[in-house]
């Protein structure tokens, strides 16, 4: 691995790295195992090199290290702009008039999940009620008057 650390081949080292940090794992050597399997995730996430990097992490997780969200957090926690794609999409079917099972239905997801996305948009918007969700949509979606 040293001879390609002096190359100009950073992803060949990645895999060496990784290669390295798999076989210390199969032999029971996580403590070795480690370091080069985060060495070689950090060299994959420079070179935008994202599936190599997944698998690096997954070796990584096999492990018991988990790591936390990177960067900082581009959505507001609350108001309009917090609402996640897919609670967006819950509200506007709210707004159509569909109930939680007839979303469930749209989405391919549960009436529980629905019933869990409207309670994290009430809980975002600062409101109670599907009819207060409905309105604010509709003002959401009306063009500005300036």
């Amino acid at each position: 691995m040293d001879a390609y650390a002096q190359g100009p081949r950073p992803f060949e080292l990645a895999l060496a790295a990784e290669d390295a940090g798999a076989a210390f794992a199969r032999h029971g050597d996580p403590a070795a195992a480690a370091p080069l399997l985060q060495r070689a995730l950090a060299a994959y996430e420079r070179l935008d090199a994202a599936r190599p990097a997944a698998r690096a992490e997954a070796g990584l997780r096999q492990l018991g290290v988990r790591r936390g969200r990177r960067g900082a957090r581009q959505r507001p926690q609350l108001g309009w702009g917090s609402l996640t794609p897919t609670e967006q999409r819950v509200v506007a079917l709210v707004a159509e008039g569909l109930s939680n099972p007839q979303i469930g239905e749209r989405l391919f997801v549960s009436r529980r999940t629905v019933q869990t996305h409207l309670a994290r948009v009430f809980a975002k918007l600062g409101i109670s009620s599907r009819t207060q969700l409905a309105a604010e949509a509709a003002r959401q979606a009306a063009p500005s008057r300036s």
